[in-house]
């Protein structure tokens, strides 16, 4: 962003919260709306304001389109206290940050209750295999390498394997050659499902042999697909994963 587009960025935002404070008779705005951020196209002719408005969903629905609404009126009042060749084109946007921050805390709150479970079990095993998909994408990928990294850090045995090899365009990260399709010889003390809720997109069969204890971290919604059984346990007992 060159110094043009960015001191434009910062008079809109000035004189657009002046303008909606001070001049706005819309009884669809409520007293308070406070400009997040503005948002200037390449060529400067839109520009994208986000607002936050204080009050429950209909109320912040009926602010954004007052505010839309209005555009002939703003663009008018900001073509005389801003010196431009012309004046961008206005669209208002509910600013859902602080929504979604709120929704990350409850996320990291939980989150904290399961790193514990976790926590218990790395501590109380030494041998891991990880596995992912087939199919290997920059999720899984990723996932697998910090999880490898974690137990490694521990001084734990960790092994990575899938039943698909490493396409090339992430050959280029920090070891890279860690993530195998040669199949290891186990048995493993737990074996970590990363970023894949169903067996079956695993790729390979006998899962279930390679270790007495199966984690599944994943963020999808069917991960009661996933599911082990101790040798010789009845099929009718349930079988022992832990979902994360």
């Amino acid at each position: 962003m060159n110094w043009h587009t960015q001191r434009l960025r910062e008079e809109l935002h000035k004189e657009i919260g002046l303008i909606i404070a001070g001049e706005m008779r819309d009884p669809r705005i409520p007293d308070v709306v406070t400009i997040t951020d503005v948002r200037l196209a390449p060529d400067c002719r839109n520009a994208t304001v986000f607002v936050s408005v204080m009050g429950d969903p209909a109320v912040k629905k009926d602010a954004v389109a007052a505010l839309n609404h209005a555009v002939p009126f703003l663009q008018h009042v900001v073509a005389a206290r801003i010196v431009m060749k012309f004046v961008p084109k206005l669209y208002f946007k509910l600013d859902k940050s602080m929504e979604e921050s709120e929704h990350i805390n409850e996320l990291l709150k939980k989150l904290k209750m399961t790193w514990s479970e976790l926590d218990t079990i790395i501590g109380a095993n030494s041998s891991f295999l990880i596995s992912s998909h087939a199919g290997l994408d920059g999720d899984c990928v990723g996932s697998q390498l910090a999880m490898y990294w974690y137990l490694a850090s521990l001084g734990k045995r960790a092994v990575v394997y899938n039943h698909d090899s490493l396409p090339n365009k992430f050959e280029f990260l920090t070891n890279a050659e860690v993530l195998s399709h040669e199949r290891p010889a186990g048995p493993f003390d737990v074996l970590v499902v990363l970023d894949c809720s169903n067996p079956s997109r695993l790729g390979w069969d006998g899962w279930r042999d390679m270790a007495p204890r199966v984690v599944n971290i994943d963020h999808h919604r069917d991960k009661r697909a996933v599911r082990h059984r101790e040798p010789g346990e009845d099929r009718r007992r349930r079988d022992r994963t832990d979902h994360l």
